[in-house]
Order: structure tokens, then C-alpha cells, then sequence
């Protein structure tokens, strides 16, 4: 992996996939920025505005950012101080045609919050699929040991016996009550799309000569080119930061369901047991639970090793990504 195509920050490389660090990856997030300037222009000239289909080819032919297109961008933040400023100077350079038209009628947000969006819903399917290997994982666990006994846990301690595999169906039921959760938060994930500056869609309208129909069309338009079947009906400079707080409670919910292979430690086959000590809940056995290594079932290192790396892989590819701010804004009629 290149520097572009890595999510810097110090603990990706012990935790974070590959696949989870290119998502969030400088490359990945300022190449969907050009993909959004591309449909945002393509919508706008499908919709009647004159936009050069020469100027269409050049930005399509320069989509994927590259190393010397961000020393490009650095040197132009210096000057304008404004990392969007700098990106469209640099993709200009690279689709001169398209200069008089990019960003036309945007603001900084369009590119800075429709990335965030895109780049989440992607992550999101990935976790999605992690979990699905996992849940697969251990759904052979549990019917491989479907029949080994293990004494079930109280208060942590021994309780009344069960089996190890309907332990891991514990797991498994979790996680896949996770899976549902996740799948409700991406299924109404939606754009932020074209919304202008505060979210009224002004500078759009003006550029339309107030046709409200073509303004909604535009909207419509950029949510499918991006992959999205709509776009939030209502959002301000930004779309709202309840969106993230709810995908943020999903996600910890994996972790939640994946910290279970903690307990392993403590699980232990019946005959393991010593046949002494005291219990709160009604067992056939009752026994406080061993306080010497010597007591260390066999049971519990298998649970360790075969279920806790599955669900380790998962929970170890989940990346926060810091938003990308601007103290100023842009509503954009093209560079001049």
C-alpha cells in the first residue's frame, strides 16, 4: 500500500484491514471528491446547463488522485488556505476544460459531507461482511461442540450445565441481533446531495431560473450517480450529526457482542470441576470457580482460539475517520 492509500494514524497498522484503511485512505476520500464534482457537472448538463462534454472527458480521465496532485493541492493551500480551494485548483489543472464549471453552485460541504456519507456507507458494508464471516464461524463452532458439556456461568460462577456449542449460539444470536441493527442503519442511509450553502438550495435555483422541479431533479440526479436511491430531504450547511451518533451505536454494538470472548477464560467442562464450594444458583455440582491455573479447561482454550480470532478480525477493522473541516465556505460558480 502507498501513503494515498492508507489511513494515517498511529494505531491503523495493529488494528485497522487493509480494505478498512483504503476506504478511509487520503486517496480514496479525495478521489470520491472528484467523483462528486463529476456528478454534480454530469447532472447539471443532463438538466440543460452548458457543460462542455469536453470538459466531462478530462474530469472522468483524472478522477483517481494522485502523488503529485496532492504536493499540487499542498502548494495551493498555502496560497488560498482552504483545503477545497485547493483541490479544485488542482483538478482544474488536470481537466482544464472544466475549469469555468466545477463546484458550480456547491459549497464546501457538497464534497466534505457526501464523501463522509459514501465513505461510510462503504465501510459500513464491509463490517457487514465481516460479521456475516464470523456469524459463519461460528455457527460450525457451535454445531462442532454442540454436544460438549460445560457447567453455564452465574454471577460468574458455575451454575446448572449446558454445552459449549449453546454457548456460542449466545454469541451468534448477538451478533447477528448486530447485523440487524446494521443493516437498518444502512438501509436509510441516504446523501446529503445538492443543497447549496445553508441547505435552501438557493444558488441552484438562481442557476435554473427558479424551476423547482429541475432543482429536485438535480438532487435525484447526484444521489444515483453516487450510488444512493435518495437523498436527505432536509439538511442545513451539513446533513444532521444524529446520523453519526446512530451509526456510531451500531458499531458498538459488534464490539460489545465481540468483547464476549473475554469470558472464555472462565468456561469449563463439567467433569473439570472440583466437586466443592458453594453456588447461588441451583446446580447439580455446586463449586466456586477455580482460582488456580491448574484449573484451566480444555474447553475454554478451544472457545479461545477458535471463536475469539474470528470475531477479533471483525472488530479489528473498524477505523474512525476525522471529519474534514473548513472554517470557510464555498458557494461556487465555477473558477475563474
Amino acid at each position: 500500500m502507498t501513503s494515498l492509500d492508507r489511513f494515517d494514524h498511529p494505531l491503523t497498522g495493529r488494528y485497522a484491514s487493509d480494505e478498512m484503511q483504503r476506504l478511509f485512505s487520503t486517496g480514496n476520500r479525495y478521489t470520491t471528491w472528484r467523483r462528486l464534482w463529476l456528478a454534480l457537472a454530469a447532472a447539471e448538463s443532463e438538466l440543460g446547463l452548458e457543460i462542455p462534454s469536453e470538459a466531462l472527458e478530462q474530469m472522468l480521465t483524472h478522477l483517481d488522485l494522485t502523488t503529485d496532485d496532492l504536493e499540487r493541492v499542498r502548494e495551493y493551500e498555502k496560497q488560498t488556505r482552504h483545503d477545497v480551494m485547493a483541490h479544485l485548483q488542482a483538478f482544474a489543472d488536470r481537466a482544464p476544460a472544466a475549469k469555468p464549471i466545477l463546484h458550480l453552485g456547491a459549497t464546501s460541504a457538497y464534497v466534505g459531507d457526501n464523501a463522509d456519507l459514501i465513505i461510510t456507507r462503504d465501510a459500513l458494508d464491509l463490517v457487514m461482511t465481516r460479521v456475516l464471516a464470523v456469524v459463519g464461524a461460528l455457527a460450525e463452532f457451535a454445531e462442532k461442540w454442540a454436544d460438549e458439556p460445560t457447567l453455564g456461568m452465574t454471577h460468574f460462577q458455575p451454575a446448572q450445565p449446558t454445552t459449549v456449542g449453546k454457548r456460542a449460539c449466545l454469541w451468534l444470536h448477538e451478533l447477528l441481533l448486530d447485523l440487524d441493527r446494521l443493516r437498518f442503519e444502512r438501509g436509510r442511509l441516504q446523501l446529503r446531495g445538492a443543497k447549496g450553502t445553508t441547505g435552501t438550495q438557493a444558488s441552484f435555483l438562481e442557476l435554473f431560473d427558479g424551476d423547482h422541479l429541475k432543482v429536485r431533479k438535480l438532487d435525484d440526479l447526484v444521489a444515483a450517480r453516487l450510488g444512493f436511491d435518495r437523498s436527505y430531504p432536509v439538511t442545513g450547511q451539513t446533513y444532521s450529526r444524529k446520523i453519526d451518533a446512530f451509526l456510531l451505536d451500531g458499531l458498538s454494538g459488534v464490539a460489545q457482542s465481540a468483547a464476549r470472548r473475554r469470558l472464555a477464560s472462565t468456561w469449563t467442562r463439567a467433569t473439570d470441576m472440583p466437586a466443592t464450594g458453594v453456588s447461588s444458583s441451583s446446580t447439580t455440582r455446586p463449586t466456586s470457580p477455580p482460582s488456580s491455573p491448574a484449573h484451566e479447561p480444555a474447553t475454554s482454550s478451544v472457545i479461545s482460539s477458535a471463536g475469539a480470532t474470528t470475531v477479533r478480525s471483525a472488530t479489528a477493522s473498524l477505523v474512525c475517520s476525522p471529519r474534514t473541516t473548513s472554517t470557510s465556505r464555498i458557494s461556487g460558480t465555477g473558477l475563474k
